[in-house]
C-alpha cells in the first residue's frame, strides 16, 4: 500500500506531503518512524499506483510505527 506522509518537526507538520509503502496497518493522523531517521505524519492512504507510477522504484517503505506513552493516554 502507498501513504502520503508529511514530516513532524517539533509538532508541527512540513506543507510538502511525500509518498511511501507500507505493509503496515496505518490510519491518517498515525505517526510513523520514516527511514531517514525523522517522524512522519500520515495524511492518506491507499495512494492509487497510477499516481506513483513515475518515481516507484524510489518510493521507501515505512516498517514501523511510532511508540504510544498508554499511561498518559489513560489519564
Amino acid at each position: 500500500m502507498y501513504v502520503k506522509v508529511r514530516f513532524l518537526k517539533n509538532g508541527v507538520q512540513s506543507p510538502r506531503e511525500y509518498t511511501y509503502s507500507t505493509n503496515l496497518e496505518l490510519a491518517v493522523g498515525t505517526q510513523v518512524h520514516l527511514p531517514n531517521n525523522a517522524v512522519g505524519v500520515v495524511t492518506a492512504l491507499d495512494v492509487p499506483e497510477v499516481e506513483v507510477a513515475g518515481f516507484k522504484d524510489r518510493i521507501k517503505e515505512i516498517t514501523k510505527v511510532m511508540e504510544t506513552n498508554k499511561e498518559s493516554e489513560e489519564k
